[in-house]
């Protein structure tokens, strides 16, 4: 007899809650036909009140993956990157991708992943002409700070720091054109829902961050690569 199909969601997770994993709670509810509704009070389900504490940067509702036991929901222990759920029958499993980050300098956007879900996508500012921004793949960190300084460019803020490589990060800044401005990190805006903030919390150390003249280079660019002698410049903006 063959097996029943299985539902899987991709769960998120953020660095600065580790060990919890939050689901996109209509993602459930469409599939098993809960009644769901919000306003300024907060959000329902089958008129019960849900906690969403967190919401993706497109604003949709995250839920922490244990509360829903109050709905019915049962939950699984976690076996590897997966924890099996189920609802009146239904069974699913909600699945723990590998973050990674991807940067393509000829669009100046940044996108980012867990396991097949796109979890932002946002304009950037790359390195202008004279301050090279590398191409290659590196881990985020180890440096991640809420705000460091630029030593070499007046003590320049950079909020919402997260290291790339030697003395290029990326960081939130007030002025992110759709065109290369920096002097060789990658900016992050901190208006319009301040998308740096966002990544900051999300972001792991050691998360893969990627960049690439375009989007199938960032797909193929996994190898490690430092950049040479004479791109590399102290920490700036």
């Amino acid at each position: 007899m063959a097996q029943a199909q299985v539902d899987v969601i991709d769960g998120i997770t953020f660095a600065d809650e580790p060990g919890i994993t939050f689901v996109p709670i209509k993602e459930i509810g469409f599939r098993v036909g809960w009644d769901m509704t919000s306003d300024e009070g907060g959000f329902y389900v089958n008129g019960t009140p849900v906690q969403t504490p967190r919401l993706l940067f497109d604003g949709t509702r995250l839920a922490r993956l244990r509360e829903l036991t109050a709905l019915g929901v049962g939950v699984g222990s976690r076996e590897g990157n997966e924890v099996p759920i189920w609802f009146e029958g239904r069974d699913f499993i909600v699945r723990l991708g590998t973050k990674r980050v991807v940067i393509n300098k000829a669009e100046q956007k940044l996108r980012a992943f867990q396991g097949d879900r796109l979890i932002i996508e946002t304009r950037v500012s790359t390195g202008r002409r004279g301050y090279t921004t590398p191409n290659g793949t590196w881990s985020a960190g180890p440096e991640k700070s809420r705000m460091r300084y630029s030593r070499k460019y007046d003590n320049s803020p950079m909020p919402w720091a997260v290291q790339i490589w030697n003395g290029y990060f990326m960081h939130g800044y007030p002025s992110v054109p759709k065109r290369p401005a920096s002097h060789g990190c990658v900016r992050l805006l901190v208006r319009e829902g301040n998308p740096a903030k966002w990544i900051w919390h999300w972001i792991d150390l050691g998360t893969p961050i990627t960049i690439a003249n375009d989007w199938a280079n960032t797909d193929t660019l996994v190898a490690k690569q430092k950049p040479t002698e004479r791109e590399t410049i102290p920490v700036g903006n």
